[in-house]
């Protein structure tokens, strides 16, 4: 009797374990994020973005227009897209390539992105990077 329960107990076991692998590997990292995407888009996300970035995205609700002028260009990082955002509104002169690679610029640098963007709103890209890289 107790062999068959034994055998009762680790074939629910296995069961269960295939069960979880299955959902695992089927699991869509976007299902519980609220905005409307594309399927297009939807692709974007999962190639660009590693999935502690996904889990950002998705926890915090952050609306797709935030991010996804930016998240093209290689230094895109989640984290920053509201200093993009900030950046983007300062600096007028720069394109959306441009904007993430001076915010990410700046942190490397260890500068302040507000006071950067106070001080230097309407210099060109050239002069930005100019001025971070010899402060």
């Amino acid at each position: 009797m107790n062999e068959k329960r034994l055998f009762l107990v680790v074939m629910v076991f296995v069961a269960t374990i295939i069960c979880l692998t299955i959902m695992n590997r089927n699991y869509d990292p976007l299902a519980r994020y609220h905005y409307e995407i594309s399927d297009e888009t939807r692709e974007l996300l999962l190639t660009k973005l590693d999935e502690r970035e996904l889990k950002y995205i998705v926890d915090y609700e952050i609306e797709p227009s935030y991010y996804l002028p930016y998240i093209n260009n290689g230094l895109f990082n989640a984290y920053h897209v509201e200093d993009y955002r900030i950046a983007n509104d300062f600096f007028v002169h720069l394109n959306d390539n441009e904007v993430v690679y001076i915010v990410e610029s700046i942190y490397k640098a260890g500068l302040d992105l507000k006071q950067m963007a106070n001080d230097y709103a309407n210099y060109k890209y050239e002069e930005i990077l100019f001025l971070i890289n010899n402060k």
